[in-house]
């Protein structure tokens, strides 16, 4: 016969003995031990310890009964007495007890050590204790991780649920609906019950809106029986609870009753379940309401020490038929242990079954789990963490119709002692509210070639825990961030996308996050190239031409830095490009004409290589620029307005150069010097320039290449500016009358057929510094200086050719 879980804490104060001696208070406490009246056997065992009498023998009584009654400090001072004097191994289970107390207080280091100091001197000497030992010393290992893991948890707020509720007493079984809060209190006792110290009753009571709790009409109990554990129907058309009777002292036998909702709103009078439902001989207790997961019935779950389970206190389940009537009990073996496994309560909006057990991996005592049946059969058991569960019992527990209220009982540190001398009992109810907890995913992607951020991405977020549940797209034009909500306890996949680049993705989950945080993924696209192969050549003999400098420029993104590329060992050039993107392709090299072309790669799908050949057209000109011609004070042609003029450049030169006597007379020491060495070196190297340079257009343009010639001309500051610009036009006017009359006038049909153009620009004295002298009395500086003669000129400045 089982004592059922609820009464684990039941405490009757002692009566007193008439007579006062050791002999008289060890028979009454071997008496209350032996009917399990295990605070009576403590009481009067350490009522007899004061004859200094007994020994090790009755400390290790005193320590059993503590333990028992769960007044854990008591326990251990007695089990520590032992275990210190007993010299011959006479009460090997005292260090065994010590380190189970230790481990249910939650000291998991001392409860290892305790564990290990039994192995070490009795392992293989009971095989259920020595197996037990192994199994806890890891369950404690396992225990300290959890509390690490939960150490900054924000899922759930446990309240203790105050006078209004809990007494000194075993509160237990709350169980909400609407504003009604239902749960039993073992607070009672019967007047007629002739046990001395009367035995505590439990009856169900309802708290409405937070208010003290009132039992229920007495009809729903019976006097001198505990009444306890209720549960409704879907329909809310019935309801079962258990009534149990006395054994013995301390232990109880429970059945299960039900009551039904009649037409006037009232229930009916209490019915006993009938076999075998309720079985003689054993209990039927702690009922709940439920699915069966794998049919959908309506199906009743309940606790039984009957045979046909694994071992204890095992859960059951019938069917409830549509008469009311209750199929054949069937053991819950996906769930069962060999140790007690106690408070079901059916979650039916999630189709969540959650127990207690000490039969699976646990923090000390009875902790809280869950399994469940979403899937139409029983996924794994799972513990429910190091909040709701604590090193002590955590049992009955129950959850609102949302999951975001729950309740349960615990003597967990904050309960109420019934005995606070020896810190003994009891359950108290506790609220817990479960937090919303705000989980963000800050997505990032990035060019996993540069490692730059990567604007313009596609990020999709799938929920791979439920199939129906639609991707989450977003799309960032102008940055490379993403940001979503995501739910606790699931399973995601991200995957992020853009043109022109190969995807990337990640899969994570949520589960174990325990606090609001946000989680940081980065995603790193790799770019799906195209090579592009850029080949050089000279256009007029289409031989390979190395030294060129190429350069590629993104038109798709500006923001991209221009690709540069010089090779002076060949002509090849590569560039890796992006799909989907227009390019600028330019080629140039000194003394060839830069040409560009322009390539767009939504062209070349499905290719990896493109081919560019670039023919550069070689300018030979180019080497005279600028090209400097230089003039006689106001000529050609003196003290005119004409724009044009019939002179040749080479006429204006002939006159000019032979002066260069009186402009060295016209200055003295270092003036005279220098303006010697500009006839030499400026003037006569300019008209040799001139020569060379037309000889080389001839050649060109008999090619068949066209050119065009840029001119600009200059004058000094000496006389009115309208005059310097007319004047200007005449000396840019004589240098085109020398293309014409080039070698007999050899270049003149290439002028006439468009082949040779020219772009004319004039300047007067607009550009000459103010140094210069623009003085008409000072004529050594306005006319003969090097300053003066450098601003009478002409300039080629530009040669295209085509």
């Amino acid at each position: 016969m089982r004592k059922h879980i609820l009464f684990i804490a039941l405490i009757c104060f002692a009566g007193t003995l008439t007579a006062q001696s050791y002999n008289s208070f060890i028979g009454a406490a071997d008496e209350a031990f032996a009917g399990k009246d295990y605070f009576t056997s403590m009481t009067y065992y350490m009522e007899a310890a004061g004859f200094e009498k007994g020994g090790l023998g009755l400390d290790y009584k005193i320590a059993e009964s503590a333990r028992q009654i769960k007044s854990f400090e008591t326990a251990l001072n007695y089990y520590k007495k032992v275990m210190e004097g007993d010299a011959n191994n006479a009460f090997p289970l005292a260090t065994f007890w010590m380190a189970d107390i230790h481990q249910q207080m939650g000291h998991y280091e001392e409860a290892k050590t305790l564990y290990n100091m039994y192995l070490s001197e009795n392992n293989g000497d009971d095989p259920y204790y020595s197996a037990k030992a192994q199994k806890e010393i890891q369950a404690s290992d396992w225990a300290m991780a959890l509390l690490q893991e939960y150490e900054d948890s924000e899922e759930v707020e446990i309240r203790h649920l105050g006078k209004e509720v809990n007494t000194r007493y075993s509160e237990f079984g709350a169980l909400k609906r609407g504003e009604s809060l239902y749960y039993s209190s073992l607070r009672f006792t019967d007047k007629a019950d002739d046990h001395n110290p009367k035995r505590p009753l439990s009856y169900i009571l309802n708290s409405q809106n937070g208010e003290r709790g009132k039992r229920l009409k007495k009809d729903f109990g019976q006097k001198g029986r505990h009444v306890a554990h209720t549960t409704f129907n879907d329909a809310n058309t019935h309801i079962i609870y258990t009534m149990c009777d006395y054994v013995d002292v301390n232990d109880i036998q429970c059945k299960l009753y039900v009551r039904h909702k009649l037409d006037d709103g009232k229930w009916s009078e209490p019915d006993k379940l009938r076999e075998p439902m309720n079985r003689e001989g054993t209990t039927s207790t702690q009922p709940a309401f439920g699915k069966n997961p794998a049919t959908g019935q309506e199906v009743l779950y309940f606790v039984s020490d009957r045979d046909g389970g694994k071992g204890g206190l095992d859960i059951w389940y019938a069917t409830v038929n549509g008469d009311g009537s209750f199929g054949e009990p069937i053991a819950l073996s996906e769930v069962n242990t060999n140790e007690d496994d106690i408070s079901p309560y059916y979650h039916m909006p999630t189709n969540t079954l959650y127990f207690s057990s000490r039969g699976y991996q646990g923090m000390g005592g009875f902790d809280v789990y869950m399994v469940d049946g979403d899937s139409g059969a029983w996924g794994g058991v799972e513990h429910m963490g190091a909040q709701v569960n604590s090193s002590y019992d955590d049992v009955y527990y129950s959850l609102n119709e949302d999951g975001t209220m729950g309740y349960m009982s615990s003597n967990r540190e904050g309960s109420a002692y019934l005995d606070k001398k020896n810190k003994a009992c009891c359950f108290d109810i506790y609220e817990l509210k479960y937090n919303d907890l705000e989980i963000k995913l800050l997505a990032e992607t990035f060019n996993k070639e540069t490692l730059e951020a990567l604007q313009g991405a596609t990020v999709t977020l799938y929920n791979l825990d439920d199939p129906n549940a639609e991707p989450i797209v977003i799309t960032n034009a102008d940055a490379n961030d993403f940001n979503f909500d995501l739910q606790k306890d699931t399973h995601y996949r991200l995957v992020a996308e853009k043109p022109g680049y190969k995807p990337d993705e990640i899969e994570f989950n949520t589960l174990g996050i325990k606090k609001s945080t946000t989680i940081q993924k980065k995603l790193h696209l790799q770019p799906d190239f195209l090579t592009l192969n850029a080949l050089t050549f000279d256009k007029s003999t289409s031989a390979a031409l190395k030294c060129a400098t190429v350069r590629l420029v993104d038109l798709t993104d500006p923001s991209a830095p221009p690709q540069v590329s010089n090779n002076c060992d060949g002509n090849e050039f590569n560039f890796k490009l992006m799909r989907g993107h227009a390019y600028q392709l330019t080629a140039t090299r000194d003394g060839y004409k830069s040409t560009t072309i322009s390539l767009d790669t939504k062209n070349y799908e499905g290719e990896t290589l493109i081919v560019k050949k670039l023919y550069l057209t070689k300018e030979s000109l180019i080497k005279y620029l600028p090209l400097k011609l230089y003039f006689d004070n106001d000529r050609p042609d003196r003290r005119t307005v004409k724009t044009r003029t019939t002179k040749t450049y080479t006429q204006t030169y002939n006159r000019y150069y032979p002066r260069k006597g009186l402009f060295e007379r016209m200055n003295s020491g270092n003036d005279r010097t220098a303006i010697g060495d500009f006839f030499e070196y400026r003037v006569k190297k300019g008209k040799q320039d001139l020569d060379m340079f037309l000889q080389e257009l001839a050649s060109v343009l008999r090619a068949g290449q066209r050119v065009h010639i840029t001119i600009k001309g200059f004058a000094s500051p000496l006389a009115p500016t309208n005059y310097n610009e007319h004047l200007s036009r005449r000396r840019v006017s004589s240098v085109i009358n020398e293309l014409s009359s080039y070698a007999g006038g050899s270049l003149k049909s290439y002028i006439d057929s468009g082949m040779l153009t020219v772009g004319e620009a004039y300047f007067g004295e607009t550009t000459a510094p103010g140094h210069v002298s623009s003085s008409n009395t000072n004529v050594k500086k306005s006319i003969y200086s090097v300053e003066a003669s450098e601003e009478r000129r002409v300039e080629i400045i530009g040669v295209d050719q085509n």
